[in-house]
């Protein structure tokens, strides 16, 4: 499982809480697939693939976070046919590397630091996707909205 490391002067390092590393909406499971590197997962990205002749149908697509949100890179990759994706933070964008002061003494993500967030497909439905926010009313329905 992710661990990020406890940081003896953040007293927040080491809860409960630590090492829930998720990416909420993105269901479990094994994939077993050629892996397609797909750039930051962006339209244009896959674009540059399938002017290259490489398609994402039924592969895993790895993509590194920046340039949008990490849940349109899953739709992006779903919509073109991939079976599944990782979504990686570049250590030179988004990270340690020499020469840099990581958290807690600098800005950037420590070696063992992991994201945390959604791969809600946003653009389509914010908020819960299984929730019903509202229930279709018929003329002279009394349903009332949820």
């Amino acid at each position: 499982s992710l661990s990020e490391d406890v940081l003896a002067n953040d007293r927040t390092s080491d809860t409960v809480w630590r090492n829930h590393t998720f990416n909420a909406y993105s269901p479990s499971g094994n994939v077993t697939a050629t892996l397609v590197y797909a750039n930051y997962g962006r339209p244009e990205d896959f674009d540059v693939l399938e002017e290259l002749g490489i398609s994402v149908q039924n592969k895993l697509v790895l993509m590194r976070y920046g340039k949008c949100f990490r849940g349109l890179k899953a739709m992006n990759a779903e919509s073109r046919g991939a079976i599944g994706s990782i979504i990686y933070s570049d250590p030179m964008e988004d990270g340690y590397a020499p020469g840099r002061d990581t958290y807690p003494n600098g800005p950037w993500r420590p070696e063992s630091g992991v994201q945390r967030g959604s791969v809600q497909f946003n653009s389509r439905c914010a908020g819960d996707p299984w929730r019903l926010y509202a229930t279709k009313k018929k003329e002279g329905d009394n349903a009332t909205t949820t």
